[in-house]
């Protein structure tokens, strides 16, 4: 209420009321309607729904920036730089997270970073081999700046297959969500300016496991990154 301009999207998917992470998403990343479990890709599931951050990025030369507090190919997160027809094609998404060419990734790991088998070339690599660097100790992050190029920068305590620490779990001293949010804001900063996404996938991880102290803790963390933002 205190921003110059609000905007609002409806989230259903095109089949249901109760969507999922990624058709919701994909709402709020493209603008159109999808099933559950797909990811930015129309309602057939073929045909891909352009992103706001890839027109920005095409059009407008805005640098692009994408954080989360669970794993860099989860749904949400994916929704803004890669597009499948199904959720669960984790390393799929993380090969499109290195060709996007976007400037800053930012929270917690990749999961199936080998595939699903295992037996895939690690994602890790092909983003360096790309030109990402990628920050995975406190020190590292924290010397992250407009000059650091393209970067990933990956929690160094991580939780829940690769996910970065529930708020609660941390200690002081931790890298929380608000750092993974300056550091983009620090990375990002050009005279074009930039979009970035930052989402905290631990509030709805805490709720689905009907954990209400968790969900607390998180949405209070969130709250400070949105702040670092705002200023």
């Amino acid at each position: 209420t205190q921003f110059p301009a609000a905007g609002v999207a409806t989230t259903q998917d095109s089949t249901s009321f109760c969507p999922d992470s990624a058709s919701t998403a994909t709402s709020l990343a493209s603008g159109v309607k999808t099933h559950s479990g797909t990811i930015g890709m129309m309602v057939d599931k073929t045909t891909v729904a352009p992103t706001i951050t890839e027109l920005l990025k095409e059009q407008k030369k805005m640098k692009i920036g994408v954080v989360s507090n669970v794993t860099i190919n989860h749904a949400t997160p994916a929704s803004y730089y890669s597009h499948v027809a199904s959720r669960n094609s984790y390393y799929d998404i993380a090969l499109q997270m290195a060709d996007s060419g976007f400037d800053y990734f930012g929270g917690g790991s990749i999961n199936q970073a080998t595939g699903k088998e295992k037996n895939q070339r690690n994602a890790y690599e092909i983003l360096e081999e790309k030109g990402y660097l990628i920050a995975d100790t406190k020190e590292e992050i924290l010397a992250l700046n407009s000059k650091s190029g393209k970067v990933y920068a990956v929690s160094p305590k991580l939780q829940d297959s690769g996910a970065m620490p529930y708020a609660l779990d941390t200690a002081a001293g931790d890298l929380q969500l608000a750092d993974f949010v300056q550091k983009g804001i620090d990375v990002l900063d050009n005279k074009n300016g930039f979009f970035l996404m930052a989402e905290s996938g631990k509030i709805d991880w805490a709720a689905h496991a009907n954990d209400a102290k968790s969900v607390i803790t998180d949405v209070l963390a969130f709250e400070d990154a949105i702040q670092v933002a705002i200023e």
